[in-house]
């Protein structure tokens, strides 16, 4: 869905991943990418991107030929229309955090096999999804777009970018982990026991602030509004994330210089970042993070030499960093992409 072409194209291996529901019960694969206008050869060559438009036709197709939200992924179907009147039932609450509380009763009466729960703590909250998936079917792409469904129906709720803090994923580092980075540009963390959204418990008491008229357009430009990017996000901390990501780490501004360039003063910014759940340093480090990614997935650069292009003065703070981001060393996650790259 979503690399940095996102925007109008998507990935080849969600296309793929989508179909699996179909496969499953020998469905005429063919027949609903040609409809879509979808070439065939995305299903050998997953590199190909696809327009979303095109993506968007497919999931509906799947949707309707299925008769099933969750497009065949799941052990129990969910019936066409069900997000539409989960979205009319919670167009009645007063913050988010009534409506989430409501969208996961009113999941629990549609279906059985998925489950959310929400925890709070003082200023953090957790949003676990449960699945009991369908013997031999991967259930990945049900759970990546439920959870995307999710962050940016309760961004247009609030008419705010809900920025996340972390992810957790109840199942193996997928090949596609650079698309994760821009689906959930925040630390997502693999082989977890549940499948869990942290961000700022502050959202929760966000007002709603969407209305019948509003939610009759929402639904019909659905699912592609769920697709894409809920609107262009103009938070702080993605307008600090852009500045850093075009600079060398030895340029990287003060936390005064940054808000500076903000227009704005330190104790400001500095509550505008907690207000998204974020901060100067968590940025500084997620850039970081990628930039090392970065090099240690496309080359063969040494260590050393990535931890100094990170901006580590010596390597063993970049070892320590690095385990602190991915639960690996830069040397055994290296390894083990080289190792996933030979078994694919």
């Amino acid at each position: 869905m979503y690399n940095q072409d996102s925007r109008s194209t998507i990935a080849g291996c969600f296309v793929v991943a989508a179909l699996y529901g179909v496969q499953a019960r020998q469905g005429d694969v063919g027949a609903l990418l040609d409809q879509a206008g979808i070439d065939r050869a995305v299903m050998d060559d997953q590199n190909l991107r696809v327009p979303r438009e095109a993506f968007t036709r497919l999931i509906l197709l799947i949707r309707e030929t299925l008769q099933d939200e969750f497009l065949g992924l799941s052990q129990m179907p969910c019936p066409v229309g069900a997000f539409a009147m989960m979205c009319h039932a919670c167009m009645t609450c007063e913050t988010l955090g009534q409506a989430l509380e409501r969208c996961i009763r009113f999941l629990s009466l549609v279906t059985h096999s998925i489950e959310l729960s929400l925890r709070q703590d003082e200023d953090e909250v957790a949003l676990t999804l449960l699945h009991e998936r369908a013997e031999g079917l991967d259930d990945r792409f049900l759970i990546e777009t439920l959870l995307v469904s999710l962050v940016r129906w309760s961004s247009w709720m609030i008419d705010r970018h809900i920025v996340l803090r972390q992810v957790d994923f109840a199942f193996d580092e997928p090949a596609h982990r650079d698309e994760y980075l821009q689906i959930f540009p925040c630390r997502c963390r693999f082989n977890r026991r549940a499948t869990t959204l942290f961000f700022s418990s502050s959202y929760l008491s966000a007002p709603v602030v969407q209305q019948p008229l509003t939610l009759k357009s929402f639904l019909a430009q659905a699912p592609a509004n769920l697709m894409s990017h809920y609107r262009h996000d103009d938070s702080v901390s993605a307008l600090i994330r852009k500045r850093l990501s075009g600079l060398e780490p030895a340029e990287f501004p003060t936390f005064d210089a940054i808000a500076g360039w903000l227009h704005l003063s330190p104790p400001t910014l500095r509550r505008r970042l907690k207000d998204e759940g974020a901060s100067y340093r968590g940025i500084l480090d997620a850039v970081r993070r990628d930039r090392a990614i970065f090099h240690l997935s496309r080359n063969e650069l040494p260590v050393a030499a990535i931890a100094s292009l990170t901006g580590f003065a010596e390597p063993s703070t970049f070892h320590r960093a690095f385990k602190k981001w991915t639960g690996l060393t830069p040397g055994a996650w290296r390894a083990s992409k080289q190792v996933a790259s030979e078994a694919g």
